[in-house]
């Protein structure tokens, strides 16, 4: 079914629990963040000119699932050439450990994240609208004004066709609507025991003791530890939300 409300894809990630790649979009309408995660087994892989078949460190890697032979063009020569694509169960079996395969042979997109390869392969577009249908997603039109129109056809006329189809795209998402996201700003406080060293937040020997928000839809919260029972939330003279947690566990998972 096809939903109404708009759908910006805002970014992409790589679960490594989940072995997928999922998709972050932002509902203009409901104002979160959406998680979708890949629908189409899609899979890491490389390419490779090196006959890999014989190469046992490539053959026996845990990592690797399937090796296949494709059709690539050679720009530079302009001829068509066999390559090797490697399909592997993970991106660090491509890069990113001491025994990925771009540390083995020479590999091509191999640098880049997996994420960003699976946007590639299946044409999404980072900032702009779409509309869910099911397990599809629609890119809508983004139409541009007439006068618009007619001025970037003046200043390309003398373009070929493939640059003006790629100058057009461009000017569509530049000029694309910018949904109104929520934003918060957020201050931590950690306190130390000892007077002469800086307090750390990843030391979990020093205390996050508040955490304030300010969010653009006018929200103001303050959390702050009390682990002497000397605070109440009501002797603050203040116009932000006071919470009070007696446990820093609690204060951090507070939702």
């Amino acid at each position: 079914m096809l939903e109404n409300n708009l759908l910006y894809l805002v970014s992409a990630d790589y679960d490594y629990f989940e072995k997928k790649v999922y998709l972050k979009f932002y509902d203009t309408e409901k104002q979160k963040i959406i998680l979708w995660y890949d629908q189409k087994n899609h899979k890491p892989y490389c390419y490779s000119r090196e006959n890999v078949m014989q190469n046992v460190r490539v053959t026996n890697n845990r990592g690797v699932s399937s090796i296949k032979i494709e059709k690539k063009k050679d720009i530079f020569k302009n001829e068509d050439i066999d390559v090797y694509k490697i399909i592997t169960t993970d991106p660090l079996a491509i890069g990113g450990t001491s025994n990925s395969l771009r540390n083995i042979i020479k590999a091509w997109e191999a640098d880049i994240k997996y994420y960003a390869n699976y946007i590639i392969d299946e044409k999404f577009q980072i900032g702009v609208p779409y509309k869910q249908n099911g397990n599809e997603f629609i890119q809508t039109e983004i139409k541009l004004e007439d006068n618009l129109i007619q001025s970037i056809s003046n200043l390309i006329e003398e373009r070929n066709s493939e640059e003006q189809k790629d100058l057009l795209t461009w000017v569509q998402l530049l000029t694309s609507h910018i949904p109104s996201f929520k934003k918060v700003a957020f201050d931590l406080e950690i306190d130390t025991d000892e007077d002469l060293r800086f307090p750390m937040a990843d030391n979990p020997l020093d205390p996050i003791s508040a955490i304030s928000f300010k969010g653009s839809d006018n929200a103001k919260i303050v959390l702050l530890l009390d682990i002497n029972d000397e605070m109440q939330s009501d002797s603050f003279d203040s116009d932000f939300t006071i919470e009070i947690f007696k446990d820093e566990k609690q204060l951090i998972e507070r939702r």
